[in-house]
């Protein structure tokens, strides 16, 4: 009698996972069938950046004859995390987070540093080098607008977001040449000085606007994201340190940050519930 019960058992047990195993096999194709459209989509974000700094006002500063002030673009890199939730058909809000790198170098001149020493000594001109490199970790909401339909394969879309960063680590260093002329000839007097990280900002906020192109890729039971898309970054307040730079002009020092980005993203379904059936 137990082995009889037990062979009972044991076949109840195999139609049971048979019948569980091919409820995932085939999706329920009646009216019944839930909306298989994400509510929420996660994801990761990679691509390089640029960073490059607004010094200082150069109409104002050629009064004070500071000459060929450049900014070079150096690349860098940006990655993180990637939330939003669907409010609509077209709109959609979000939190995306971001672990930068940046990396500045811009250079000016003072052409008429005339300073005369006792001895007859001048200045010619003074040279100014600056280099950043630092690290900061940034929050967007962005606000999406999505052109075309939810299931259409490609979607331009458009956002706007607030920006919150913070600086984990970095440093800034001036790099000063003087430009000597005196009777037996000219000379060089470089100087070199780091910004200490007590007089770093570490707080900045500022705002971003993006556009791209949305990709949807459908499988036989599923479907997922990619994203392609270009964005700018400004901040408000003054740049990467408090103290201000020789020849700065009101203290300000806004930097401006541009990136190219491809982002992976998968979907989190509005429902699973009766979107398979049992077979029996």
């Amino acid at each position: 009698m137990r082995k009889v019960f037990r062979y009972i058992l044991i076949l109840v047990l195999i139609q049971l996972g048979v019948e569980a195993t091919a409820q995932f096999k085939k999706p329920l194709s009646g009216p019944k069938k839930q909306s298989d459209e994400a509510m929420f989509n996660i994801g990761i974000i990679a691509g390089p950046s640029i960073t490059q700094w607004h010094h200082f006002n150069v109409t104002e500063a050629e009064k004070w004859y500071l000459k060929d002030y450049t900014s070079k673009l150096q690349l860098a890199y940006t990655g993180g995390l990637y939330f939003e939730a669907i409010l609509s058909k077209h709109l959609s809000v979000g939190v995306n987070v971001l672990y930068t790198q940046h990396n500045i170098s811009m250079q000016y001149i003072n052409e008429h540093f005339a300073h005369s020493w006792n001895n007859g000594v001048q200045y010619s001109k003074r040279t100014y080098d600056i280099t950043a490199n630092y690290q900061t970790v940034s929050a967007t909401l962005p606000l999406t607008y999505y052109f075309l339909n939810v299931k259409d394969p490609i979607r331009p879309y458009l956002y706007i977001a607030p920006r919150f960063s913070y600086i984990i680590n970095g440093k800034l260093t001036q790099n000063v040449k003087d430009y000597i002329q005196s009777s037996s000839g000219q000379t060089v007097i470089d100087t070199t000085g780091q910004i200490a990280p007590n007089n770093h900002v570490n707080f900045n906020v500022g705002a971003t606007i993006g556009a791209g192109v949305q990709f949807r890729i459908n499988t036989a039971y599923y479907y997922f994201l990619i994203k392609t898309e270009a964005f700018a970054n400004w901040n408000f307040l003054n740049t990467f340190s408090e103290k201000q730079l020789e020849n700065e002009f009101n203290n300000k020092r806004q930097d401006a940050e541009a990136a190219a980005t491809i982002t992976f993203i998968f979907p989190l379904k509005k429902s699973l519930k009766d979107a398979c059936y049992l077979t029996r």
